[in-house]
């Protein structure tokens, strides 16, 4: 949803391109409608919120701003020293944009600018370059197809960048600080901390070091699976497995007892992170409450505080679970909740978004 800072402004433009086209508009508003208000619809009736639940749990926070915008160039600073190729094809296609006086390319600069402004002003995430990606996307088609003119001659402008990405690249080669998308990890390749590079790790160097990692499913997805069971969270940390073992996991979920739908869960956990493959190591009879409040919508609408005695993580913003909520889920009672406000807010919002 967020991505919509960068695509308004080029969208506006070719409106007003079309504005004595009104069919034209209409249908391709249409087009690009209609499966945004069928989203939205169905959010708002699942969850009770026109939003992402990820917004909620992201945004409603008890950060001062000043603190959110230092880490936002605790994001942006990183990506200059690990990854300098990215931030420099943007820059190009920005400056190529303004140069050639191109109105398209300059909209989707602005785009840019906006929504780079945005992630500053959000403080950025905790997945260094995550938020790079598009923006560089976007900047590879400014630079390959926009052009500038040297008298008679039109020169590409993806010449000059071309020429300027291999002067980055040998730069930063010859200063030991090879870029981060020529480098093939086998390991983290910084450290993080709060107070060293503001919390923001190098996940694909996390993914690879743990081996879960593409190239290491398919360089031992022909290994032979001789324990076929389904090995619960007990065999090992549930956070630390492999694509291997997740994919294993998954084809081995146990299937339920009856035909009945779960009403209940068989066991509740909370955790923070790596849901995804935690649910899987758990199976389908289990529930985790996840902390972060990313997929838990009565913990969204808790204010996160961070603890005065420590950092906080971008993207990480973990909330106390109120006492009883674990009892709770387990039963499908919101009565179990012990502080009345909670329990109230909790008995309130199962009412809407659970049968």
């Amino acid at each position: 949803m967020d991505l919509i800072l960068l695509i308004a402004p080029p969208a506006l433009f070719v409106i007003w391109q079309l504005r004595n086209s009104i069919k034209t508009i209409m249908i391709t508003g249409a087009t690009a409608l209609i499966p945004a208000i069928t989203w939205f619809a169905w959010t708002k009736l699942t969850y009770s919120t026109w939003l992402p639940n990820t917004a909620t749990a992201k945004a409603n926070l008890d950060i001062p701003r000043d603190e959110l915008l230092l880490q936002g160039f605790n994001y942006f600073w990183v990506s200059i020293e690990n990854d300098p190729i990215t931030i420099m094809a943007i820059v190009t296609a920005i400056a190529i944009a303004v140069a050639t006086k191109n109105r398209l390319a300059q909209t989707w600069s602005l785009g840019i600018a906006i929504y780079l402004s945005y992630v500053w002003w959000i403080g950025g995430d905790f997945m260094a370059g995550r938020f790079f990606a598009v923006p560089l996307l976007v900047a590879a088609f400014i630079i390959a197809t926009t052009q500038t003119s040297s008298r008679e001659n039109k020169i590409p402008a993806i010449t000059l960048a071309t020429a300027a990405s291999i002067t980055v690249v040998a730069l930063a080669t010859f200063s030991g600080n090879t870029p981060v998308a020529l480098t093939a990890p086998d390991t983290q390749r910084w450290e993080s901390g709060p107070n060293l590079n503001g919390n923001i790790v190098d996940e694909r160097g996390f993914y690879v070091q743990n081996n879960r990692d593409l190239r290491f499913f398919l360089n031992n997805s022909l290994v032979p699976m001789f324990n076929s069971d389904f090995a619960g969270v007990g065999a090992a940390d549930p956070q630390i497995r492999s694509l291997n073992e997740i994919n294993r996991l998954a084809q081995n979920w146990p299937e339920k007892s009856t035909g009945e739908p779960l009403q209940i869960p068989d066991g509740v956990i909370s955790e923070c992170g790596l849901l995804g493959t935690i649910g899987i190591a758990l199976g389908p009879r289990n529930h985790v409450i996840d902390t972060c409040a990313l997929t838990d919508r009565f913990l969204a609408a808790i204010p996160f505080t961070p603890n005065p005695n420590e950092g906080w993580k971008p993207g990480h913003f973990e909330r106390v679970v109120p006492q009883g909520y674990e009892r709770a889920v387990a039963q499908n009672n919101p009565d179990l909740v012990v502080d009345p406000n909670a329990r109230e807010q909790l008995t309130q919002l199962w009412s809407k978004i659970r049968p």
